[in-house]
């Protein structure tokens, strides 16, 4: 089996996430408090023995059916492969903080992504549902996480047009106010689309939704 990276930041239910995937898979490694994105991945796959590495979000709550054993086909393996995860706030299921399958070499060499790590290289979607992602447990991390992943939705429609994008990116904006933390959702997605259209796009702009300080500077402004 390749081995399981956990990463991990100041998610509310980190810790309990944690124990949880350690005493089914107790050779799986964390990841914590490494500052940026791109970097913690890197982190974690240095620390990696295998040539391809399963990276899992530190508010995924993983099915206890999920197999990590799978294998991809050998002409497969310098693709990054993703999971679907289930939204508990607006009911989508995507590829959006679902298990991940890297190869660990592209991981390393990777030296810059787009606002999506993931997506930054050739990628298969493998339609398996990996577990909930409990990213409403308080107002902040609702916030930002409905914020950075608007931002790419949005990108997405500006590239790449899709009724399916287009589909995901209305039900982030409108769907969940009755959930725990819903309105922080909506609002993070709302305020996204309003910085996505004040800067027209600007990748270099973008960027600053990889930058901890500077979003929570702006959830803070926002209230």
């Amino acid at each position: 089996m390749y081995d399981i990276a956990f990463i991990s930041y100041d998610e509310v239910e980190a810790d309990e996430n944690w124990k949880k995937l350690l005493s089914r898979y107790p050779y799986a490694k964390r990841t914590h408090g490494v500052k940026g994105i791109h970097q913690a991945h890197i982190a974690a796959a240095k620390k990696a023995l295998t040539p391809m590495v399963w990276f899992v979000d530190a508010d995924a709550d993983i099915k206890d059916d999920f197999d990590f054993s799978y294998i991809p086909p050998r002409r497969d393996r310098d693709a990054v492969h993703v999971w679907r995860s289930q939204n508990p706030v607006n009911g989508l299921e995507y590829g959006h903080m679902g298990v991940i399958a890297y190869n660990k070499r592209l991981t390393l060499d990777t030296n810059e992504s787009g606002l999506d790590f993931t997506l930054s290289r050739a990628h298969e979607v493998v339609p398996i549902l990996s577990g909930t992602a409990h990213y409403n447990a308080d107002a902040w991390m609702t916030w930002r996480t409905a914020f950075r992943e608007t931002l790419k939705l949005r990108q997405f429609i500006d590239d790449k047009p899709s009724i399916e994008t287009e589909g995901r990116l209305r039900a982030w904006l409108r769907k969940g106010a009755e959930v725990t933390n819903g309105e922080w959702s909506i609002r993070g997605a709302q305020d996204a689309l309003t910085f996505y259209e004040s800067v027209d796009g600007n990748p270099a702009e973008l960027q600053k939704s990889f930058d901890w300080p500077w979003l929570r500077n702006l959830f803070e402004s926002n209230q």
